[in-house]
């Protein structure tokens, strides 16, 4: 078969235009390739599972030596790797770290001895510094939890006699009184949508769960058990809440659906089970238990993790110190 010029000349343009094209689809794959790299929307690295907590970290490894016996300070554990970090080492006992919701902030209640301090809401970087304290008093303020915009954060406090939730901006500023009871109001655990906050009022006559909107309003109280229940912790997902309580005669995890119905003790064990916190997830639970210790009331606490319906328990400290108040890194 023979082509005139003309056609000659066509067939080569068409022949042209259709590499032209493949060879621009293939560039521009390669372009879109490199860009969704760079700007770490794929991300095939696991991430890194971080979990802080309290030890008074005597003498033994993985927590070490604590230059202030018998001193809670707070710690970074490195889920993946097992890796112990101490990120304070100061006078005075530190409670209930919990992390910001972004994960680069820390906030805490100290005791600062050094300030004659009977306990303040401090916040420090996720690496131990630049620690700054946002209430001043010398009453007791304990139990921090963050909004979900890391813009606030309620905590409770003794300023005004008894135990009261507050919130505050997440600088200090603005401080203000959300409950007023003559019983105790504590533990507060704002809600992952933004909503509500759970807390432990002694109001009904004992220790029950309730929650109530960020106004203070609209309460409700999820366990009405005769039992106590404390410290509890919202699933990220918003659909459980876990808490210890010692309902079946020692401290134990249980689980209930964020409208307070169907509890389940999830841990099942007879010595002291306490200060659940879940997975990002919300597929797992790490939690505080003195269960090797001699007998239920010795404070050789340690940490625990396992899944959100209580199975596949294990050890994750192993320490002569008194683990407790774990905090998963959201």
């Amino acid at each position: 078969m023979f082509y005139t010029d003309h056609e000659l000349v066509i067939f080569i343009r068409l022949l042209t235009t259709h590499i032209l094209k493949k060879s621009f689809h293939i560039l521009a794959l390669c372009i879109v390739v490199i860009l969704v790299s760079c700007s770490g929307v794929v991300d095939t690295e696991p991430e890194i599972s971080l979990v802080i907590f309290t030890s008074t970290g005597l003498k033994n490894v993985p927590i070490g030596f604590n230059a202030f016996p018998n001193n809670p300070d707070i710690y970074l554990m490195n889920l993946d790797s097992s890796e112990v970090v101490r990120l304070t080492e100061t006078r005075g006992p530190k409670s209930s770290p919990v992390w910001s919701p972004d994960g680069n902030r820390i906030a805490f209640a100290w005791d600062n001895l050094d300030k004659d301090d009977k306990s303040s809401i401090y916040v420090m970087g996720n690496d131990g510094k630049n620690i700054i304290r946002l209430t001043d008093r010398t009453t007791q303020d304990h139990k921090p939890s963050w909004s979900p915009d890391g813009k606030k954060i309620v905590f409770h406090s003794y300023r005004d006699g008894n135990a009261e939730l507050y919130i505050m901006d997440a600088d200090g500023n603005n401080q203000t009184r959300l409950t007023e009871n003559p019983e105790i109001d504590w533990t507060p655990a704002w809600s992952p949508d933004g909503s509500q906050i759970a807390f432990v009022s002694y109001r009904d006559g004992n220790a029950d769960i309730y929650v109530i909107d960020t106004k203070g309003n609209n309460l409700v109280n999820l366990t009405q058990d005769v039992a106590k229940d404390n410290s509890p912790s919202w699933s990220p997902d918003g659909n459980k809440i876990t808490f210890h309580s010692d309902r079946d005669g020692n401290w134990e995890i249980f689980i209930i659906n964020s409208d307070g119905s169907d509890p389940v003790n999830i841990s099942q064990n007879l010595n002291r089970d306490s200060f659940p916190s879940w997975s990002p997830d919300s597929s797992k639970i790490i939690f505080s238990t003195n269960r090797h210790s001699e007998n239920e009331h010795d404070n050789n606490y340690e940490i625990y993790i396992m899944d959100a319906d209580g199975s596949n328990q294990v050890r994750l400290t192993d320490s002569l110190g008194n683990e407790q108040n774990p905090s998963w890194r959201p």
